[in-house]
């Protein structure tokens, strides 16, 4: 079945915030649409510097960028806009399936959305609901929040979440629309090394790749570097809110750079295959119960063929296995982070087994091509 797709990220600066988790997720799932079936046609429609993103999307994928309104009523100049232009191309009778990124700040606008056209099928997508991650102390306000949440989700045919924490809250337990939870992807493009790249030094690096964000718990890499006795180099790709806080947490004598933000595109350039290990930091104890720990960053790691260093933590044991695809530590045992990095600095034999290891777990199971089937199955099975 050749479907033709509306991909809508009411979200007006989501594409200026550069190659991080979400932004990451919505171009994914548009991939994975968009590979499963060639003959079919995805129509990306989102705010500012989404045409920025044309080379990262198959040729089947069309980006539809709307710019920022001027003025101080631009934001809700550009809602009006998105949905205008949403509901042009719905009532054209040229699309046959709806999806849309849930976003509270854009409640009416999905809402609106949602009423447009029965004959339409659509799917909400959501990474988290407002009341998992609000007013969780004002018992009230909460669920009057999940009542209206519920009320948009039954206006959708899927409710498509990344988490079974989602999918088994039992605040959504009501909903009418069919729930499916499918775990964020990770691009198929590959990594190409840039095998004449010249390394200053021989000297063992461990990355983070990504947004410097809040949910995440830095404690644990903070107390092992600074306990590191100068074992390896602390290089951060990415910046973001914790960028100060991380910045003045290390002792003036280490080697820890901060590079400031990155494409995947030049990752063949950046990463060196016999020196870089992957470091993942724990999610926050509080982000821990909306999200069970996983992140796109979780699946896209697995794609960058070197070793992960992983915490041991929540639904990530779903995905990774200790001396298979990576070397778990203990959150509560910083000490842990620096002897895996010893670990696969001393066994040549055991950086390669993890480093392909983690790859063919991408291959097999976490490209986004394989994951957007389930989606695109439960899409073709109500469109019948």
């Amino acid at each position: 079945m050749n479907i033709k797709y509306l991909y809508v990220v009411p979200r007006m600066k989501f594409f200026s915030e550069g190659y991080r988790g979400r932004v990451m997720h919505a171009l994914g799932v548009a991939e994975g649409i968009s590979k499963d079936n060639i003959k079919s046609k995805v129509f990306l429609l989102g705010g500012s510097d989404l045409s920025k993103y044309f080379n990262d999307v198959p040729s089947n994928t069309e980006l539809i960028e709307i710019t920022e309104g001027p003025g101080l009523l631009g934001y809700f100049k550009w809602q009006i806009a998105i949905y205008k232009e949403a509901k042009r191309r719905m009532l054209s009778g040229d699309i046959n399936h709806l999806i849309i990124r849930y976003n509270i700040s854009s409640f009416v606008s999905i809402f609106l959305l949602s009423l447009i056209s029965k004959k339409i099928t659509k799917t909400i997508e959501v990474n988290y609901f407002a009341f998992q991650a609000y007013f969780n102390n004002n018992y009230i306000i909460n669920m009057v929040i999940a009542y209206l949440e519920r009320l948009l989700v039954n206006k959708f045919s899927l409710l498509y979440v990344v988490s079974d924490k989602a999918a088994t809250d039992t605040r959504i337990e009501k909903v009418k629309a069919k729930i499916i939870s499918i775990p964020n992807g990770v691009t198929s493009n590959p990594i190409i090394f840039n095998a004449k790249k010249k390394k200053e030094n021989n000297k063992i690096r461990l990355l983070y790749l990504g947004t410097l964000m809040y949910y995440w718990d830095w404690e644990p890499i903070i107390k092992a570097f600074n306990n590191s006795n100068d074992l390896y180099e602390l290089h951060f790709y990415g910046d973001g809110p914790k960028f100060e806080y991380l910045k003045n947490s290390f002792k003036q004598n280490q080697v820890v750079k901060f590079h400031g933000q990155f494409s995947r595109n030049n990752l063949g350039s950046i990463l060196d295959e016999n020196y870089d290990i992957l470091f993942l930091p724990p999610k926050t104890l509080k982000d821990m119960k909306n999200t069970g720990g996983l992140s796109t960053k979780a699946f896209d790691y697995l794609s960058m063929k070197l070793p992960i260093i992983v915490p041991s933590d929540g639904e990530l044991l779903n995905v990774y296995g200790h001396r298979r695809n990576c070397l778990f530590y203990d959150r509560n045992k910083p000490d842990e982070i620096n002897r895996a990095v010893q670990q696969i600095s001393h066994d040549p034999d055991l950086r390669k087994n993890l480093s392909k290891n983690a790859y063919l777990d991408f291959s097999n199971n976490y490209s986004w091509e394989s994951r957007m089937k389930t989606l695109i199955n439960s899409i073709n099975s109500i469109n019948k």
